[in-house]
């Protein structure tokens, strides 16, 4: 009988820490530091967009969108939406960082576009 009820302790354990991880995983789109700021909807700006791209992704995405540190953007467009991309710019994951500090609303919005183009 004392077998039974630990292991219906341990389970209902279980199921508790469960639930508690599952309610606590932020949405796709919010980064671990709550809301995501808007992204501002910009008129493509290539010059400016390309020089954000030079100052702060060239080194891990290359000087031709081949990768290397970070993965190929040569084709980015064909994969991701251009606010998953201005999300991504914005709140990094998978070992990139998050640039909503260093970079404006605009700049994020003008880079996304212009990424989003790549196809």
């Amino acid at each position: 009988m004392y077998k039974w009820t630990m292991f219906g302790v341990f389970c209902a354990s279980c199921l508790l820490g469960l639930s508690i991880l599952f309610t606590t995983i932020p949405d796709e789109g919010e980064g671990s530091h709550g809301q995501a700021a808007p992204i501002a909807d910009v008129p493509l700006n290539v010059e400016a967009a390309a020089a954000v791209y030079e100052q702060s992704c060239l080194m891990c995405h290359g000087d031709q969108f081949q990768g290397g540190g970070g993965p190929a953007l040569v084709d980015v467009g064909s994969r991701l939406t251009e606010q998953q991309i201005a999300r991504k710019i914005q709140n990094g994951g998978g070992g990139m960082p998050g640039f909503k500090s260093e970079l404006t609303p605009e700049e994020i919005g003008n880079l996304s576009k212009w990424l989003s183009e790549k196809k």
